[in-house]
């Protein structure tokens, strides 16, 4: 669907693809999965609803709760019965068992993608850790090392007492040219 001139500043797209539509009530059914999530996602189907409405379209929208709860899917359905003029009695009488093989179908799929996407955020994972790990090897960074963190900050202001052997041991010298530890 072309996004008109009237509504090409509701949108940042110039074109929509509508995951079913129903042409006798020029309406958009859309289908919010995994990729709706995000705040900017959000916003964009906000726009898209906002565009297609001033275009004169539309839309019904089913969320992954509507495929949840069988009684949610089946409110979707009358819904899009009543937007398009279904009435009832023009159904199939098998009607109800083919709309719940379809809210079972999209779970199947949906448990499916959420399977897919849990594995490739666990491999991403996985693959940054191989990289941290390389480079920390790269540079001579053990990771599990745990003296890793146990450097001593250098203290500017620090203090060493004359009786120090490790003083003693160091130096025998001060700037001035005297001696410590030496009885003086």
């Amino acid at each position: 669907m072309q996004v008109t001139a009237a509504a090409k500043n509701l949108t940042r797209r110039k074109k929509f693809f509508m995951d079913a539509y129903l042409k006798k009530s020029r309406t958009d059914i859309e289908y919010n999965g995994f990729y709706h999530d995000a705040e900017e996602d959000r916003a964009i189907d906000e726009e898209r609803k906002n565009a297609l409405a001033s275009m004169g379209y539309g839309i019904i929208t089913v969320s992954r709760y509507s495929f949840m709860h069988a009684s949610s899917f089946v409110r979707v359905m009358e819904a899009i019965q009543r937007k398009e003029g279904v009435r009832p009695s023009r159904l199939p009488k098998d009607f109800q068992i083919m709309q719940e093989d379809l809210r079972q179908f999209v779970l199947r799929r949906f448990i499916e993608e959420k399977k897919r996407i849990q594995k490739q955020l666990r491999q991403d994972s996985e693959e940054r850790q191989r990289i941290d790990l390389e480079k920390a090897t790269l540079e001579g960074i053990t990771l599990d090392d745990p003296t890793i963190n146990e450097v001593a900050a250098i203290d500017d202001m620090q203090t060493v007492e004359s009786d120090s052997p490790s003083f003693a041991q160091t130096s025998s010298l001060t700037p001035e040219g005297k001696v410590f530890g030496a009885g003086n």
